[in-house]
């Protein structure tokens, strides 16, 4: 698809929702997404080990709101420390997160994993369990929309969390994939 016809098409997402998470490398970002949709409220890195030539991060853009880094805990570095202790006996969880991670790592097609296919491109299901949580609870009764959907990773985690969701997908091979992936979720949470 010719750059225009592409910044063209993202940019009618606006006419559905002005909320809009995109993921994806830094310079597809600022290349496609930029025009189309304008610069995002909130940009967090998600950093990851891979052998692949290239990058080892992609952007986690917001539009329309900013993440809520509280709804994310993360174990705290020195539990041991006084003032640390003190938030843990007062009932804390953990450190809110901050604008950046690196502990999901990319997940490979070729993992041990891998159930039956895979998409070539899968994006770890603790990725979209994170960025689902980031939305603040005043949007928790949107639909979650995505466009590419692939082989279901984001329609599959918004069911866990009981959010409503939509995935649209060009490939029926994934589209089947996928919707395998929902009903066999659904036959575990029956049972």
């Amino acid at each position: 698809m010719p750059d225009d016809k592409y910044i063209e098409m993202i940019s009618k997402l606006k006419l559905i929702t002005d909320k809009i998470i995109i993921i994806h490398y830094p310079e597809e970002t600022m290349k496609y997404y930029i025009p189309a949709l304008g610069v995002p409220d909130d940009v967090i890195i998600w950093c990851y080990n891979s052998n692949l030539p290239g990058r080892q991060s992609r952007l986690i853009s917001f539009y329309g709101f900013k993440p809520d880094y509280d709804k994310v805990k993360f174990p705290y570095q020195n539990p041991q420390d006084k003032r640390i202790k003190q938030q843990i006996e007062n009932g804390s969880l953990g450190r809110r997160s901050y604008d950046w991670f690196d502990d999901i790592q990319l997940e490979k097609n070729v993992s041990k994993n891998k159930q039956g296919n895979m998409h070539s491109c899968p994006l770890p299901l603790k990725l979209m369990d994170r960025i689902i949580k980031y939305i603040p609870d005043e949007f928790s009764n949107y639909k979650i929309l995505d466009i590419f959907n692939g082989s279901g990773t984001t329609t599959k985690i918004a069911q866990q969390l009981n959010r409503k969701s939509i995935g649209i997908e060009i490939s029926k091979k994934y589209c089947d994939i996928g919707v395998k992936r929902l009903n066999n979720l659904q036959m575990k949470m029956d049972i």
